[in-house]
């Protein structure tokens, strides 16, 4: 726009880009040279509020944030000092905007105990406080105090970002003393063996490696995988896709889960939440419950725009 009046009340003074948005200062200029990837990158940085609650519906977003660090406090709404930690927390994430996304996670919530887990957080510690970076590897890092002022946050976060932390976690393949593993699957060596065996049900994980979502579900598959290791019908397997090109599978979002029915291979696809109780019912019910995705999640689209997100999600895959 050129009009005058606009510009007054937007608060602009020179010509630039301004993204408007629901939350947070509901209003933020792009700083910089205006150049596509610019623009793309503002966009990106500040689609997302300060701090972030995560939920299955935002994952995506959350794991595609540019610079893939985060600070992750687990909470309690049963603590009492549920509300000035939050405050203390969304305090500390205004240091560190555009290069640390600042996420919380419901610890109370059931589908978060794996990955509470992962963290190295127990119960009892609740709130805690453990920042991940994505940008190499999944490299976890614990504060030195359990201290959540926000001095002592913002503390954490720069001394992880200047090397003065060092990871602190065991390597994953440590983790947990399961005594059952998902059976790991290769093209050359045992895929149709294990896949197609016919007096089976076989779930299979397409993932790769360096996918953050796969690694957070790591334990979750692990649990699944203890929970049917005495069931002769059922096998739990995993497939890493970079390594192994399967015909006829077209993967566009990680994790995928498909289920090949006993007595057919009759390829099932899961398209419901990733928890042990969901998918559980998935192999029980030979593929009905959970193969239907729910109702989308709104997404602001047009309606063409919202027939094509859903034509293409809808979209059997195999």
């Amino acid at each position: 726009t050129s009009n005058d009046v606009v510009y007054r009340e937007l608060g602009a003074t020179k010509d630039g880009v301004m993204l408007f948005k629901k939350f947070d200062d509901r209003n933020t200029t792009l700083d910089m040279p205006i150049t596509s990837e610019s623009v793309q990158k503002f966009v990106q940085q500040n689609s997302l509020p300060l701090v972030v609650d995560f939920t299955n519906q935002n994952a995506p977003d959350v794991f595609s944030w540019p610079t893939r660090q985060y600070n992750v406090l687990f909470y309690s709404n049963k603590s009492a000092d549920f509300e000035e930690v939050l405050a203390n927390f969304r305090k500390a994430a205004a240091a560190f905007q555009h290069q640390v996304l600042f996420v919380t996670i419901d610890a109370d919530n059931e589908n978060s105990k794996y990955i509470l887990w992962l963290f190295f957080v127990a119960e009892h510690e609740v709130p805690a406080q453990r920042f991940v970076n994505f940008q190499v590897d999944f490299m976890r890092y614990k504060p030195r105090t359990a201290s959540l002022k926000a001095e002592d946050i913002k503390t954490f976060v720069q001394d992880v970002l200047d090397g003065k932390i060092k990871e602190g976690m065991p390597p994953l393949d440590l983790l947990g003393d399961s005594e059952a593993h998902p059976v790991e699957l290769n093209v050359d060596d045992n895929f149709e063996e294990v896949v197609y065996d016919i007096t089976k049900d076989v779930l299979v994980q397409y993932y790769t490696p360096q996918c953050p979502r796969c690694k957070l579900l790591v334990p979750m598959y692990e649990a699944l995988a203890e929970k049917y290791k005495n069931r002769k019908d059922v096998v739990i397997a995993k497939i890493d896709i970079t390594t192994n090109e399967v015909e006829r599978i077209v993967v566009h979002y990680l994790p995928v889960f498909k289920l090949y029915k006993k007595n057919t291979n009759a390829p099932v696809r899961y398209r419901g939440e990733a928890t042990v109780e969901e998918l559980s019912k998935f192999i029980d019910t030979s593929g009905e419950y959970g193969s239907t995705y729910p109702t989308p999640v709104p997404r602001n689209l047009t309606e063409d725009e919202d027939e094509e997100w859903y034509k293409e999600y809808q979209r059997d895959e195999l």
